[in-house]
């Protein structure tokens, strides 16, 4: 499973969260890998002005 998360590390409660997320997966026996995805803030302006950017994250229509 992938399962996306905007993770603020300074966050207790975000860090509990993730950690109660994926203790479920740890008790059956699965593994859990952290990876950091990144893209460029010239990739990210493009990306954030597409329809179905817009569609999910109505505050983002409001703002352009």
């Amino acid at each position: 499973m992938i399962f996306t998360y905007v993770w603020a590390l300074d966050e207790e409660s975000d860090t509990k969260y993730v950690d109660g997320f994926t203790q479920l997966f740890k008790e059956k026996g699965g593994e859990v890998f952290f990876v950091e995805l990144e893209a460029t803030l010239e990739e990210r302006l493009k990306r954030n002005v597409s329809e179905l950017r817009l569609q999910k994250n109505p505050i983002k229509e409001i703002q352009n």
